[in-house]
Formats: structure tokens, sequence, C-alpha cells
């Protein structure tokens, strides 16, 4: 309860700075595939919607998964999120085929400052996961709450750096989680971008994970993208690799006005990407 209330604190003192600074947005900029989150946010009463499908292995283990997450701009510089995810892993000779919704997660993306110089655009990202809004395995779960700094350099009007550093509660652990991720962006065309990343988690009661990945993502319009990628395990207690595709779309909830530019590049030079529930 008392970490509850101080991430709630930290939210409102810093929404209210955040609201305050111009808004500007060009094409849609997600948060799939990668896990590197972008400090970019959605743009004041617009409404975009992060849908993907994958499949992850790990020894003889093999999951589907599908990920939804919901993004809506509040006010200027500040959004709201909600994600879902699903979960099903096929039948095997110890267990049936079975379907879970994962804890939903709520949060909310506060744009601080621009890029200047070497200074990067810097936004925070606070998230909790409910676990009585999920399957009947996760109710004794505890509120999985977590905090991220997402960072973005752009190098130059080709490539660009993404990087994020967090903590985050997984329910069962008074532990936390120490997150990070990496990402090198490049735009290969007007419309196609890809990426490499690193990106991993440390727990003193567990060894690393360390992960890589890469993918590509192609906007079919400045409202609309689509991504594939890949990613591999580097260490033992990391996943061994997984696949996955997905779609994004925004919409104004009505009408805002016209657009402003913004000197970000694509999503995919900007950030980088995640695990099968990541965002996602």
């Amino acid at each position: 309860m008392n970490r509850s209330f101080f991430f709630i604190l930290i939210f409102l003192f810093i929404a209210i700075i955040a609201s305050a600074q111009p808004d500007a947005i060009d094409e849609i900029d997600t948060d799939r595939p990668d896990q590197t989150e972008s400090p970019v946010t959605i743009l004041r009463k617009w409404m975009q919607v992060e849908h993907g499908f994958a499949l992850e292995k790990d020894n003889q283990l093999s999951v589907y998964g599908s990920s939804t997450l919901l993004r809506y701009g509040l006010v200027k510089n500040v959004e709201l999120r909600l994600e879902a995810d699903f979960i099903y892993t096929p039948s095997n000779k110890f267990f049936p085929g079975h379907t879970e919704l994962l804890p939903i997660i709520l949060g909310t993306k506060i744009s601080l400052w621009e890029e200047r110089k070497w200074i990067p655009k810097t936004s925070l990202l606070v998230h909790a996961g409910l676990p009585f809004l999920a399957a009947k395995s996760f109710k004794n779960f505890d509120v999985q709450p977590g905090v991220r700094f997402t960072f973005q350099n752009n190098l130059s009007q080709v490539v660009s750096w993404g990087y994020n550093a967090g903590i985050e509660w997984d329910g069962e652990n008074s532990n936390p989680y120490y997150l990070y991720t990496f990402s090198n962006g490049i735009n290969l065309s007007k419309s196609l971008y890809g990426f490499l990343e690193l990106f991993g988690s440390l727990n003193k009661d567990e060894l690393p994970r360390h992960n890589f990945d890469a993918g590509l993502s192609l906007s079919v319009s400045d409202d609309c993208k689509v991504d594939i990628s890949s990613a591999i395990g580097l260490t033992k207690t990391a996943p061994d690799w997984s696949i996955a595709i997905g779609m994004s779309v925004r919409f104004k909830t009505y009408s805002t006005g016209k657009v402003k530019k913004s000197s970000n590049l694509n999503n995919s030079a900007n950030k980088l990407y995640g695990n099968m529930t990541a965002g996602n």
C-alpha cells in the first residue's frame, strides 16, 4: 500500500509539470515490437491500439502469446495505458492445453523533456499489473508495480539510440527486477526501419537474464504500422528464442485540429523490441 501511494504521488507531481510542455507528433510511433519503450507520448485525444502475436520456446516448452496495448492521450505529454496479454500453453504428457489471462496492466507515460544536444529525450513510465484482473492462477499474487525511464538520442537522420532503465516487481518475489534495454535503430527507407537490441533483467535471487533481438517495422500510412521481430536468449535463464508479428493503428477520438509535425525519427529508429508479453 505504501509503495502504491508513493507511485501515485510521483505521477501527480510529474503530470502537472509535463502537461505544460508543447505537444508534437509525426507519423505513428509505437512501443512494439521491441522491449525498449519509446519516450514519445500519444497526442492529446488520440487513441492508439498495438496488437501482436508471439511464439516463445524455452527448452521443451512452447508458449503462444497475444498482446494488446491501448494508449490514450489524456493531456499534453501524458498518456494513459492499458495492456492485456493472453498466453496459450499446448498440452503435454503432464498437463492439458490451457489459455490464461495475465494480470491486466494499467499505467501512464509522461514526457519529461525533449532532446537537447547530448541530453536524450526522456519520459517516465509508471504501471501496475493487477492480479485480481487475471486468470485464477494469479489471484494470490500481489500487485505488480513498475517504474521505467525511457531515453532517446538521434545521432543522425538515419541512426538513433533508444535505451531504458527501470525496476519492477512480479507479485511473488519481494526482491525487485532491475531492467535494462539498449537498441540501435536504423531508417532503411522512408517507411521501413529496423533495429538491433540487447535487453534483460537482474534479480538478486536469480541468475541474470540477457537477450538479443532484431526486427523490422513498415509504416503502411501515417496512422498504421506492421512489424516482425525475433529474439534469442543469451543466458540459461532466458527463453531460447521467440518470434512475433504485430500491427498498430491510431485514430482521433474526435476532432483535435491539425497534427503538429515533430523531428522524431521513425519508431524503430527511436526504440526497440520486447519479449512476448511486453510490450510489451
